[in-house]
């Protein structure tokens, strides 16, 4: 996080620059919904699609394949699997929160409670 703060960059545009090294890679990705079809209606579906190659036109991310299916997008990226975990992650972000505001539910699914044990665990977020 300090990283991030000090050098003005998200870890997606850190890692899309170190991709440069091999622009030839490229990672084939899938962010699915935890339950239920949020992507069958079609305003969704094609929000979810635009933010995906909005987010790609930013961060010079080349997108060579897309498809949306009722219940995942999946996308082939021209970046390392490191960079295209860290696009999935930033599409979620977004697309989560435009689906929240829109329509005050999640789109891809709430993560389970946290239980006791969870929150015992070490915070990796503070050593990074």
């Amino acid at each position: 996080m300090a990283r991030e703060r000090a050098s003005g960059q998200s870890a997606l545009e850190r890692a899309t620059e170190a991709n440069q090294v091999n622009p030839t890679e490229s990672s084939t990705v899938r962010l699915r919904a935890l339950s239920g079809a949020p992507l069958a209606q079609e305003r969704v579906r094609s929000t979810v699609e635009a933010a995906a190659r909005a987010l790609a036109e930013r961060n010079a991310v080349e997108v060579s394949h897309l498809v949306c299916e009722d219940d995942a997008i999946t996308l082939t990226l021209g970046i390392n699997k490191l960079a295209a975990l860290g696009f999935l992650a930033e599409l979620r972000r977004v697309t989560e929160a435009w689906h929240r505001a829109k329509f005050g539910a999640g789109l891809w699914g709430d993560l389970p409670p946290a239980t006791d044990h969870d929150q015992n665990e070490l915070d990796l977020g503070e050593w990074m």
